[in-house]
């Protein structure tokens, strides 16, 4: 069983109980499900024209902060499956480039997640987070199973409380799944909103 992880922990974020909910309703569903495997071989020249472009300009705004050395073509970029079968794509921008770069592929808080699907024959970006930090399951045959997320907690997914403030330091985490062609948000947990002057 193979097993890929991606984590980052955001500097100002320091709350341990919630992390610790998120790893532990990610564990106990990835367990009952086969671990990521190895993507099926494709190039870059491969990939939609919209892919292209977002991972050029990114790592355009990389090499422009100074991050250093070459890239692989398809570094961050995962094919997979969809359960009902269609094609995607993961770009993770925090593997895009070499690093975390600030202001190059991701904030000071998180890095852009998107999540792509080749329906009815044209490519869409059906999934587009600045993920805090997040972990993603395949199983075997690189079907997509879940997302596990931590997104800024003003963030609509989140339900965040109306009329009320958020810090940005602040994040709701959330298990996402794929069913019938929509995205379904389970939230693990969402912060209070700061208190009023």
């Amino acid at each position: 069983m193979k097993m890929s992880i991606s984590m980052r922990v955001i500097d100002g974020i320091n709350e341990m109980s919630r992390k610790s909910r998120l790893a532990a309703a990610l564990v106990s569903l990835v367990t009952a499900s086969s671990a990521m495997a190895e993507s099926p071989a494709i190039s870059f020249a491969d990939l939609p024209q919209g892919v292209r472009a977002d991972v050029q300009t990114t790592r355009t705004s990389c090499k422009a902060e100074g991050d250093e050395g070459t890239y692989d073509d398809m570094q961050g970029i995962t094919p997979i499956a969809f359960e009902d079968g269609s094609r995607g794509l993961i770009v993770d921008n925090e593997r895009v480039c070499n690093s975390w770069i600030k202001a190059g592929n991701c904030s000071n808080r998180g890095c852009d997640l998107a999540i792509w699907q080749l329906a009815n024959g044209q490519w869409r970006k059906n999934f587009d987070q600045h993920a805090y930090r997040h972990f993603i399951s395949l199983d075997d045959s690189s079907t997509l199973k879940l997302v596990a997320i931590s997104i800024g907690a003003s963030s609509p997914e989140c339900h965040p409380i109306a009329g009320k403030q958020y810090v940005s330091s602040q994040s709701c985490d959330a298990l996402v799944y794929f069913e019938k062609g929509r995205w379904k948000w389970k939230i693990i947990q969402s912060p209070r909103p700061i208190a009023e002057e």
